[in-house]
């Protein structure tokens, strides 16, 4: 199978805060008896000290698109997940943002990426391995993931808690 044919543009960075792992920490404890598991919650307010470390990685990341002149890069939802022991996170994609970042807060099992062609290539060869067309990258506790949000991604069985804060990205033009 060809997975090279479309480019995309993934960037690691790193980001531990005590402060940022102390929200989540925060509003894991006070929200998880409210939630089905796994935990997934969508935040309406994070404090500007929290987000300003995500807006400092956002500027480097516009930067590293070549478009840090003319372009910013918003965060338009913050999406807290916990997974426990053993669960898993099925196919999703963050469209209609442009771009998704996940920060791994505690725990280092990765997600799968699934090339954005996956679906209409594997008709062609049903009989292609689920795990053929897919690829994950190593991660540390608090790495910094961002990629385009058409990349489909899941998070198999995880080997310990992680805690992961989801980033929905939208990149504009500078009024």
């Amino acid at each position: 199978m060809i997975d090279e044919i479309f480019s995309c543009p993934i960037r690691k960075y790193n980001l531990n805060n005590d402060s940022i792992t102390n929200c989540f920490t925060n509003i894991y404890d006070k929200e998880k008896f409210q939630q089905e598991s796994p935990f997934t919650f969508r935040l309406t307010d994070v404090d500007s000290f929290t987000t300003q470390a995500y807006v400092d990685i956002l500027e480097e990341f516009v930067k590293d698109l070549g478009l840090g002149d003319t372009h910013v890069g918003i965060i338009s939802d913050v999406i807290l997940c916990v997974l426990e022991k053993d669960e898993v996170l099925g196919n999703c994609n963050t469209l209609p943002s442009h771009y998704t970042a996940t920060h791994y807060i505690s725990g280092n099992d990765a997600d799968v990426f699934y090339h954005p062609a996956r679906s209409l290539l594997t008709l062609c060869t049903p009989g292609l391995d689920e795990w053929g067309s897919a690829t994950s990258l190593y991660v540390n506790e608090g790495d910094v993931i961002v990629h385009p949000s058409y990349l489909e991604y899941n998070t198999p069985p995880v080997k310990k808690q992680r805690v992961a804060a989801t980033l929905l990205i939208s990149v504009q033009e500078k009024e």
